[in-house]
């Protein structure tokens, strides 16, 4: 699969790569003219589900098939790689809904996720040859870049 990498100025870019050790915040899956992401939810939504007091629907992030040009356009640095995997498992993901929990899992150091949910390291780890999918939660943006190849 032909992965893309990404990280913008953002705060929010900024606290995933510092919480990671890493340069990238973002993955995502290129399908040809597009990209197949988890995009993750506004911090105050966030915060308004997490305690239940809305419900998570689509609107509020989701696996999307983005246009590259609107990837592109969002992120002002971007790298391509590779990692073995089945593309149409992405594919079958589009519609998902965000794991805001999972994201919090890897902030806190703890096992917290939804199985039905995905974040965007997750929904490539799901996808990938190299992680079991009970363990797919764990994966980070830096941990799928460190095990992807410039082929």
């Amino acid at each position: 699969m032909k992965l893309i990498f990404a990280r913008n100025k953002h705060v929010m870019s900024f606290l995933i790569q510092r919480e990671q050790w890493g340069q990238w915040s973002h993955v995502g899956i290129v399908d040809g003219d597009y990209v197949i992401e988890a995009k993750g939810i506004p911090v105050l939504p966030l915060i308004l589900i997490i305690f239940g007091i809305i419900k998570n629907d689509i609107k509020y992030g989701g696996v999307y098939r983005t246009p590259i040009r609107e990837f592109l356009a969002k992120y002002n640095q971007t790298k391509i790689a590779y990692i073995d995997g089945d593309i149409e498992i992405a594919r079958s993901y589009i519609g998902t809904l965000f794991d805001g929990w999972g994201i919090m899992g890897i902030f806190f150091k703890r096992r917290i996720h939804c199985d039905d949910k995905v974040f965007c390291s997750k929904l490539v780890a799901l996808c990938s040859d190299n992680y079991r999918d009970n363990l797919a939660y764990k994966a980070t943006v830096e941990t799928i870049y460190s095990i992807s190849g410039d082929k």
